[in-house]
């Protein structure tokens, strides 16, 4: 009983250890991967400069913005309401 385990186990071991030597990456698949990696990086890039870009456009028109549309909104507001003044 024993003898049979030890030669299934061996067996068993054997073709597992020389099966994967038998398997072959193709060199498209490894050249596809660096490549895929090298565009990723650069996207990421891409993205961050948008973004970067975006906010800074962003804080440029932000006086602008304020002064120009926020400021006479509320000012409206506050005469039509009459609390331009507040008292406590």
């Amino acid at each position: 009983m024993f003898r049979r385990k030890f030669l299934i186990y061996s067996l068993f071991s054997v073709f597992l250890l020389g099966f994967p030597g038998c398997a072959t990456v193709p060199k498209e698949a490894v050249q596809l991967t660096y490549t895929l990696g090298e565009d990723l990086q650069q996207l990421h890039v891409g993205y961050r400069n948008t973004a970067k870009f975006s906010f800074e456009q962003i804080r440029k028109r932000g006086p602008y913005a304020i002064e120009n549309t926020w400021t006479p909104a509320f000012l409206k507001e506050f005469i039509v309401t009459g609390k331009l003044s507040w008292a406590p």
